[in-house]
């Protein structure tokens, strides 16, 4: 596979000379520079890569990064020292380039201006030709993810045995936090990981609280790790106790519609159209209680890139990463999400989250 570099300039329609990454302050850095200078750790705030269409690029890194930058990355490395040597290094980098590409999706307003001060350049949004380029990961990308969900895979087989009565979902959230990096996590995907009891799990992004957990009601927990850069993402839902005959419903609702949605992933498919599916199994006994789309890209984020949604035609291709992860929720009884972090490969899916999806009841 071509470099990083040139696949980026292969993707945009821009004829362009070179592109700029810019991170701002943390955490509001772009994975884009992770992606292109190939780094896994340090956070780089206020550095730079410029990137030329010949393939080669230039990483401008404070004293504080240097040694990781010289550790990780194959770009070339400048080092400033001032805002003065920031500055003019980037103002060099820039000077033989007519158009220049920028993630707009990620530039504040701020570097904008101060990227415009340094060329005479015309400035483009090329942000499309960054999330078409890390939409299909390369054999380096999937490893990584594969072992976040191996890591993820057995926090989920592990947890039922924390689940008890009285006990908090900020204490089980922190529980889960423990037991990844316990697995070998360097990271968590998100924070902090969500874990809901009872009604709470009718809300998909519920934050966890002091509530205590009682009898006979779901528990939801959706989390991911993080590995070498790389993200996992996995839900499942329990009962403790014994379910009511809705409750079961619920469960096997969706994970009837998980089970067959998973199984039409392939290169190819519309991810419009698989998401159709799960809707309408569901709507014939929850109309309308799914409430989200049925699955988002995973990378170096965990919401990295487009979605399986219903509104909009989304073409899946080889070696992309996506969730598949139906849900119904009702207010007066909580919610059921089952969700699995899934590798396209040819005519069939590879699940890589493999943890049982059977309902557990505590």
């Amino acid at each position: 596979m071509e470099s990083r570099i040139k696949r980026i300039f292969s993707n945009t329609e821009e004829k362009i000379d070179a592109f700029l990454v810019a991170n701002s302050e943390h955490p509001n850095l772009d994975a884009n520079f992770s992606y292109v200078s190939k780094t896994q750790q340090g956070v780089f705030e206020h550095c730079y890569i410029v990137a030329y269409k010949n393939g080669n690029g230039t990483l401008m890194t404070s004293q504080l990064e240097e040694p990781i930058a010289r550790k990780e990355t194959k770009l070339d490395i400048v080092v400033f020292k001032t805002r003065d040597d920031r500055k003019n290094s980037l103002k060099q980098a820039l000077s033989k380039v007519k158009k220049l590409g920028i993630n707009g999706n990620n530039l504040t307003y701020r570097q904008y201006k101060y990227i415009s001060k340094l060329t005479k350049a015309k400035i483009v949004d090329i942000s499309e030709a960054f999330s078409k380029t890390r939409s299909i990961k390369d054999k380096d990308e999937i490893k990584s993810i594969s072992q976040a969900c191996k890591i993820s895979s057995k926090v989920a087989d592990e947890f039922p045995d924390y689940i008890k009565e009285n006990i908090t979902e900020k204490q089980l959230s922190k529980k889960l936090v423990e037991l990844q990096y316990n697995y070998g996590a360097d990271d968590l995907a998100f924070s902090p990981p969500i874990v809901c009891f009872g009604k709470n799990s009718a809300d998909p992004h519920h934050s966890p609280s002091d509530r205590k957990l009682k009898m006979n009601e779901f528990v939801l927990i959706d989390f991911g790790a993080r590995y070498k850069g790389y993200c996992s993402d996995i839900t499942r839902t329990f009962v403790f106790g014994k379910p009511s005959q809705k409750m079961k419903e619920m469960y096997d609702t969706v994970l009837g519609a998980q089970l067959k949605t998973v199984d039409i992933v392939k290169s190819g498919a519309n991810g419009k159209e698989i998401d159709k599916v799960a809707r309408n199994m569901i709507n014939e006994k929850f109309k309308d209680r799914f409430i989200h789309s049925l699955g988002h890209e995973v990378g170096l984020t965990v919401h990295d890139g487009g979605s399986l949604s219903y509104q909009k035609d989304f073409e899946l291709k080889e070696n992309m990463v996506i969730t598949i992860e139906p849900g119904v929720y009702i207010p007066e009884i909580g919610g059921v999400r089952i969700e699995d972090t899934v590798l396209v490969k040819g005519n069939k899916s590879n699940i890589l989250t493999k943890s049982s999806k059977e309902l557990i009841e505590l």
